[in-house]
């Protein structure tokens, strides 16, 4: 473990001895992040398709019990040429598109019924720059759909960064770990 607080991969892996937890990241930075020991697999990836394409072929093969996926090019796009400007919409559109991909598998397969998808962004910017505390910053898209998610519905309140990690545990069903800082986001589930 990385520190006295487990990750959610570490509390499924705990609770769950037997689930199947796998990782595909674009952005290699993120591995201090988390236990790999609670892994079955942790793959790198150098662009969201590959990143994408290497996570389908795990799910189709091994049916995992939690996907993490970390997309890094709309990070890249915003420190290279600003945040909301053309070359970054543009990024966005990719992102959409790669993400489209999971989705019409989950329908293919209609798994989608049984699978929740959690899309969320660490942060946003202004200009090239992020990490202050301005709206543009601090706000992030936080999308929840599967089965136990209210289609449409938007969170009193808001939900944290924070709030992520127990609400997917909530999601399969898990306890949270009290040393968690967030809550779960139970009202859209």
């Amino acid at each position: 473990m990385t520190g006295p607080i487990p990750t959610a991969l570490r509390a499924v892996r705990e609770q769950r001895p037997d689930a199947g937890i796998a990782c595909f990241q674009e952005w290699h930075g993120i591995t201090h992040l988390y236990e790999h020991d609670a892994l079955d697999i942790c793959q790198d990836t150098r662009s969201p398709e590959e990143t994408m394409e290497a996570a389908i072929a795990h799910f189709i093969d091994y049916r995992p019990d939690i996907m993490f996926m970390q997309l890094d090019h709309l990070d890249e796009a915003g420190h290279a040429s600003g945040y909301d400007t053309p070359a970054y919409l543009e990024a966005v559109e990719r992102l959409d598109l790669v993400i489209n991909q999971l989705i019409r598998l989950l329908d293919k397969t209609r798994l989608f019924a049984s699978t929740h998808v959690l899309v969320i962004s660490d942060h946003g910017g202004t200009g090239q720059r992020h990490g202050g505390d301005s709206d543009a910053e601090v706000y992030v898209p936080w999308i929840l759909a599967g089965p136990k998610a209210k289609r449409g519905f938007e969170i009193p309140g808001g939900v944290s960064i924070a709030d992520t990690a127990p609400t997917a545990l909530h999601a399969l069903g898990l306890t949270l770990p009290t040393a968690w800082p967030g809550r779960c986001a139970t009202a859209p589930i």
